[in-house]
């Protein structure tokens, strides 16, 4: 099942584990490397604390696929469709993956001679090239037209990177000191901010999503 982080649908993630590995995350607790028992608690742990960070900063980590479903290129979509030029408010949105509409009782995909890819802070645009137009609402199948997700898929990836190394180390340490805090504090709350270590915040504070942005 998919699961959302922020108002897009996650369709690819990495493990947490693939970030910080549990044999570092021991090493940082001073944790006995022999000792298993607490392994489970650790990958929860961390899960917890990237989801809390995509969440945070409406960013991936790791590479991330997302999904925008829409009901159509249409005024009825303000939130993300002015005109000619589409947005995707996200951080770190570096590759569009493609764009897709119901038809035909298939998903096709819209030609990349249709638009241009563009990335600004806390968003990206997609905008028509000169004499193009989105898909026209009259192909969409009418099987799609009472769809939750929408006849318009946008799929595109957000994130710092492939691998662990693309990771900027002032996040991995915010992660490491969410799972410290709450290993070394189980059921206690007493630096708590929204329930979460303060000390996490004061970390990825320079990475937060500003919602204003998108009014």
């Amino acid at each position: 099942m998919n699961s959302f982080r922020g108002r897009y649908k996650v369709i690819t993630q990495q493990p947490a584990t693939n970030i910080i590995s549990i044999a570092e995350l021991k090493n940082r607790l001073k944790i006995p490397s022999n000792v298993t028992s607490v392994d489970s608690s650790l990958t929860d742990s961390l899960k917890a604390a990237v989801d809390e960070f995509m969440d945070y900063t409406q960013s991936g980590l790791l590479d991330t696929v997302f999904s925008c479903d829409l009901y159509g290129f249409s005024n009825a979509n303000l939130r993300y469709i002015d005109c000619d030029e589409v947005y995707l408010y996200q951080n770190n949105i570096h590759t569009l993956n493609k764009i897709e509409y119901a038809k035909d009782g298939v998903l096709t995909t819209l030609s990349q001679d249709v638009y241009n890819f563009s990335q600004q802070a806390y968003k990206a645009t997609l905008s028509l090239k000169s004499n193009k137009d989105w898909v026209d609402a009259s192909n969409f199948d009418e099987q799609y037209n009472n769809d939750p997700l929408g006849v318009v898929k946008i799929e595109f990836v957000s994130g710092f990177g492939a691998t662990s190394a693309n990771i900027p180390a002032k996040i991995k340490n915010a992660l490491v000191s969410f799972v410290t805090y709450y290993y070394n504090n189980t059921g206690d709350c007493g630096d708590c901010g929204n329930g979460n270590p303060n000390q996490f915040y004061r970390l990825i504070s320079e990475y937060e999503y500003y919602s204003a942005i998108d009014l």
